[in-house]
């Protein structure tokens, strides 16, 4: 309910998530059973409430299935992923609750990191759980992805909500034990509240030392032509797109970008619809930086089909970027899991590595869709060189809710990085963010401009692997120390 709230309500909540969750983890005892009850409740409640509605939706609208047939799915979907990974939760919050005092508490908090981190990188490969995610819109307390990424702000406010936790658990003996274990409880509340003030005092402080606006190295122009679905004719996209883009060419933008799957081929083997866009490249003075989808014949003579993203400027050679994560169900079926006859769908091949497009004075790296949400793709284009990061998206089939969240990713990607975000998707939400997750430009009648300035990286692109790996390594000599404890016992 907390995590729900957080989210939807009050983004103060989120500093408390951790708190019931450690507060009921039993800490000695043949307790394992009741840990793994608790780990399990909490993340089908997650999954159920907060997922359920929104991937029957998708299923419905992208598969054409009967509303009742999608929310099965989809329900069988959220079971079957969280089920596991609560268990895990619940199992590793208990060998933290075994230590004792300031150790219990970084404990707890570096598992709740380890394991969301988990979360997104095991099957389905979505964020299912995100702490800093309910921050997106909290500017102040988004800054901290700066220092550690992602994975640091979540360490801030769980290690907050497992202070809180931890006095709750000893709060309740004192009263009714020994007034000795209530003092131990007051450490932990000053602790967690020393936390919450200061990360937004570092935030606020972080966004009043921004520098003033310089000279542009480039500007962009993302394009959304309102394609809700595969029905309109192919010609038709083509002109949509083109009228909308001809509005954005009027600011003289060193790139116009049209979405993810705007395309309606390869331009790499439809001459004309190459020759058109050259064309339109060439009428507008502009690099158009376009999605569509892209084929090649491998060695053992198959096809293989990529979601793409092309940069054509008049005559020069077709630069293309292939998707990485493909979506999966969406673009690739999971190889172990029999297929229904009604999920066919087009096998979307894995790109290749990341790669930067030159625009105008700058350089841009490219993600597509759910690609916002690797952070690591975000931190492999700025060590790489890129100015700005461009998201191209396909929000035809997204229900609002997974949009929000999309857009959450989007911010926290433009903070950890210290790079702008240009957003551009068809009938969803396009808008450019500066490197400090701030909203600085919206969609106006179809176009969203962005300027782009020299970059500043942010820490966070050297700092959040290894703070990372640390929370890892306290996982497993949490899990080490309670174990020789319990042998002990």
């Amino acid at each position: 309910m907390l995590l729900w709230a957080a989210l939807r309500v009050d983004a103060r909540l989120a500093w408390l998530v951790c708190a019931p969750l450690v507060a009921a983890s039993p800490g000695r005892g043949r307790t394992w059973g009741r840990a793994a009850a608790l780990g399990l409740t909490f993340a089908l409640e997650v999954a159920l409430a907060a997922h359920a509605r929104w991937l029957g939706e998708a299923a419905e609208r992208y598969f054409s299935l009967p509303p009742a047939t999608a929310l099965a799915v989809a329900i069988a979907l959220c079971v079957v992923c969280a089920a596991p990974m609560g268990v895990l939760l619940g199992l590793l919050l208990r060998s933290a609750a075994a230590l004792g005092g300031l150790r219990s508490i970084a404990a707890s908090a570096a598992v709740w990191v380890a394991w969301e981190h988990l979360t997104r990188i095991s099957f389905p490969s979505y964020p299912w759980v995100g702490l800093a995610a309910t921050q997106a819109d909290t500017p102040s307390v988004l800054q901290a992805v700066s220092i550690g990424g992602q994975g640091g702000l979540s360490l801030v406010l769980a290690a907050s909500g497992s202070a809180v936790g931890y006095a709750l658990r000893f709060g309740g003996r004192a009263i009714s034990d020994d007034a000795a274990l209530l003092r131990r409880a007051w450490p932990a509340i000053l602790f967690g509240a020393v936390l919450a003030l200061a990360t937004p005092l570092f935030g606020a402080a972080r966004l009043r030392s921004a520098p003033s606006a310089s000279a542009p190295l480039c500007a962009l122009a993302g394009v959304d032509a309102k394609i809700q679905g595969p029905s309109v004719p192919a010609s038709e996209v083509l002109e949509r797109y083109a009228a909308v883009a001809e509005r954005g060419a009027a600011g003289r933008p060193d790139a116009i970008v049209w979405p993810e799957s705007a395309l309606p081929g390869d331009p790499l083997f439809d001459t004309d619809l190459l020759r058109r866009l050259r064309g339109l490249s060439e009428g507008w003075h502009t690099v158009l930086v376009v999605g569509g989808p892209r084929s090649e014949w491998g060695p053992d003579w198959r096809q293989r089909r990529y979601n793409s993203v092309f940069r054509i400027a008049g005559g020069d050679p077709v630069v293309a970027y292939d998707k990485r994560a493909v979506v999966p169900f969406a673009e690739s079926w999971p190889p172990l899991l029999p297929r229904p006859p009604r999920f066919e769908v087009v096998e979307i091949a894995r790109g290749g590595p990341a790669r930067t497009m030159r625009v105008g004075g700058c350089e841009i790296g490219v993600l597509v869709c759910f690609e916002a949400e690797r952070a690591a793709f975000a931190r492999e284009l700025a060590r790489g060189g890129a100015d700005a990061i461009v998201v191209l998206s396909n929000d035809a089939v997204l229900p609002a809710r997974a949009v929000v969240a999309e857009v959450a990713e989007a911010r926290l990607r433009a903070v950890e990085t210290g790079l702008p975000v240009l957003r551009v998707s068809n009938g969803g939400a396009s808008l450019a963010i500066d490197r400090y997750g701030r909203e600085v430009g919206h969609q106006t009648d179809g176009v969203v401009t962005m300027r782009i300035v020299p970059p500043e990286l942010a820490p966070a692109v050297r700092w959040s692997t290894p703070l990372l790996s640390v929370c890892w390594a306290t996982v497993i000599a949490t899990v080490i120390t309670a174990y020789r404890a319990e042998r002990r016992r």
